[in-house]
């Protein structure tokens, strides 16, 4: 199949087709048999392999990721796709069902919302009770949601987890009432998890831990909570460094294997993704890519770079396919000895049928 240079779509590749051309001209070698007044390009575009006048480069481009085997890859999308079943738009539902079936997203984290949103997302490869954290707040709405009040599950259909973000940075929630509000779900949902996202361990402590420091201070905590994770939702360090592993070291040493989920933001992170996602393979930790304010959702540009590096780091395999593009000689040399990337145009890519699997 020939697909015209107009109708080019971004094929998402680790070696651009540039710098592929470039190392092909440094490798040719010259051919004083070919001359540029034998044929034109332009006019005869079937040519020999050997003809100076067109090259072919090998480009293996993006087909799909897919997560490791027991992996735990995860992602809170934006809303066009958290929110793309109540929608009816197919392009968003299309974005949605690519977390999984192209980006390799496993699980998925979302708000419990109305049953058209919760099935799209199932559809999309994410089973309520397996691979589905809901997103509620710690206040009667949540209790509603968790109970299936308004969404159309039905009573006894149970979340694998859910998650409050913030209660104290964001919701302003007292001890009291995280622990009523904890108790309320877990006794609703037994067989579910648990946990919330804090911005420290000071904010994360207030609700776990008795004691717990505060303002230079230590306090009694009448009412400790016990929790099965915590997620730390700073993306900078305390003293607003880029990367925010002071705060992660500090999470893992007060819950050691509860702190066994970590936010990366699509935009506060992203020339850190490969520190980052290494430290969590270093630590044996499950990347959560926080793509809800993602600027570049619609061409999908920072989750293009996110799970190319989460496949740098062995969380991902990556299936490719081969295309080849056809450069065609526009320069005004003899094209034998012209290596200049400039003389060169492209002119056509064959999509192939060939593809493999790349499994670092």
């Amino acid at each position: 199949m020939k697909l015209k240079k107009d109708l080019e779509i971004p094929y998402v590749v680790i070696e651009k087709p540039e710098k592929l051309l470039v190392e092909k001209l440094s490798l040719r070698k010259p051919n004083k048999s070919f001359s540029k007044t034998l044929t034109n390009p332009y006019f005869n575009s079937v040519q020999g392999s050997q003809s100076c006048y067109t090259l072919e480069i090998d480009v293996w481009a993006l087909v799909r990721y897919e997560a490791k085997s027991g992996i735990e890859f995860g992602i809170l999308p934006h809303t066009n796709r958290q929110y793309a079943g109540s929608s009816g738009d197919p392009n968003r539902i299309q974005k949605l069902n690519e977390l999984k079936s192209k980006w390799g997203f496993n699980y998925i984290l979302a708000n419990i919302g109305v049953y058209e949103n919760i099935m799209a997302i199932v559809n999309a490869g994410y089973p309520i009770a397996t691979n589905y954290i809901a997103g509620i707040s710690c206040n009667q709405a949540g209790r509603d949601a968790a109970a299936n009040v308004w969404n159309g599950l039905s009573p006894s259909t149970y979340f694998w987890a859910y998650y409050t973000d913030e209660p104290y940075s964001n919701q302003q929630i007292t001890q009291y009432d995280f622990k009523q509000f904890r108790n309320y779900i877990v006794q609703l949902r037994p067989n579910s998890l648990f946990g919330f996202g804090e911005t420290t361990k000071y904010s994360t402590n207030r609700y776990t831990h008795n004691p717990y420091f505060w303002n230079g201070a230590w306090y009694i905590n009448y009412n400790p909570t016990s929790v099965n994770f915590v997620m730390c939702t700073r993306y900078v360090g305390y003293y607003n460094e880029n990367d925010q592993t002071d705060l992660w070291n500090e999470l893992k040493i007060s819950y050691q294997n509860k702190f066994n989920r970590i936010w990366i933001s699509a935009n506060s992170d992203g020339s850190e993704f490969n520190y980052l996602l290494g430290y969590c393979k270093e630590n044996s930790i499950s990347p959560w890519f926080y793509q809800l304010e993602d600027f570049e959702d619609n061409s999908d540009v920072m989750l293009s770079q996110y799970c190319y590096h989460a496949f740098l780091k062995n969380f991902l395999k990556r299936e490719e396919k081969k295309f080849i593009y056809i450069y065609y000689y526009v320069g005004s040399e003899d094209p034998c000895y012209d290596y200049q990337i400039t003389s060169w145009e492209l002119g056509d890519i064959i999509e192939t049928s060939e593809t493999r699997i790349l499994n670092p």
